[in-house]
């Protein structure tokens, strides 16, 4: 098993590609303005309604709530695209090993849980309309997917699509 400290709480909490977190030993200084020492441990792991575990993590006396999936990617899994989201790649909410983790788009995301069976819905591909980028002559499956590559909002570029803004963009519906 792997080990790394997790961004933001160096030195203070580490994630293991298992999808386990600990907390690492350290002195801390208390309220009343005393030093003690506290003893590191393994972080219990709490199930969110959503089904996702989640642990709080602790620093400078305030208290913050992380999806474990999401620590064990950003620090085992490189995201060269800078996807926004983690899949898992099982279907598994609570597997949280590095091994089943994926960067995903929305769109791919919502698309790998319709095709392995998990989700009843899909993006609305059969609706979808297709993009074009002009310059690049790429096909997106669905404004969201053109959205989500590009870097412009979901809504802004509708609009654009559409005609309700300037379209200063390289991007058309597909036609037929």
């Amino acid at each position: 098993m792997n080990w790394k400290d997790i961004k933001g709480y160096e030195g203070l909490y580490q994630v293991s590609d298992k999808g386990l977190v600990i907390s690492k030993s350290r002195m801390i200084i208390t309220v009343d303005g005393k030093t003690r020492f506290v003893k590191g441990r393994l972080m219990k792991l709490r199930k969110h309604d959503d089904g996702y575990r989640f642990v709080s993590l602790c620093q400078n006396g305030k208290c913050k709530n992380h999806y474990v999936h999401r620590l064990v990617a950003e620090a085992f899994i490189p995201n060269e695209h800078s996807k926004p989201e983690v899949n898992h790649l099982n279907g598994k909410k609570t597997c949280n090993y590095a091994t089943n983790l994926a960067w995903a788009t929305h769109a791919e995301n919502v698309q790998h849980a319709y095709d392995t069976g998990l989700s009843k819905k899909s993006l609305g591909r059969y609706n979808a309309r297709k993009v074009r980028d002009k310059a690049s002559n790429k096909l997106y499956g669905s404004i969201i997917e053109a959205a989500e590559d590009t870097g412009i909002g979901y809504k802004t570029l509708r609009n654009m699509l559409s005609g309700s803004n300037a379209n200063n963009s390289t991007l058309e519906y597909e036609e037929g």
